[in-house]
């Protein structure tokens, strides 16, 4: 009768990596310095769609109710764990 165990793999280890010749700080070159180059400017006949703006204010103030409500609820919350406790005492 053969002895149903079942044996873990070996763990699989990497080969040891060789030293890399990695130059110290003091010998890297730091890169050029770029040009900056002003930003593409728009054309004047693109038009941003004031619907998504107003959407996008909405979503934002809806969010802002909702943290405002969820830190007012945190407080609350806060303050009936401090009841509790001193009830526990």
């Amino acid at each position: 009768v053969e002895d149903p165990t079942i044996q873990s793999p070996t763990p699989i280890t990497p080969p040891p990596q060789q030293p890399q010749n990695i130059p110290l700080t003091s010998e890297v070159q730091p890169p050029p310095p770029q040009q900056q180059s002003p930003p593409p400017a728009q054309p004047h006949d693109a038009h941003f769609p004031m619907s998504l703006l107003q959407e996008a204010l909405d979503a934002y103030a809806a969010l802002a109710r909702r943290v405002e409500y969820l830190e007012h609820d945190k407080v609350a919350q806060d303050l009936d764990i401090i009841k509790l406790k001193s009830r526990v005492k």
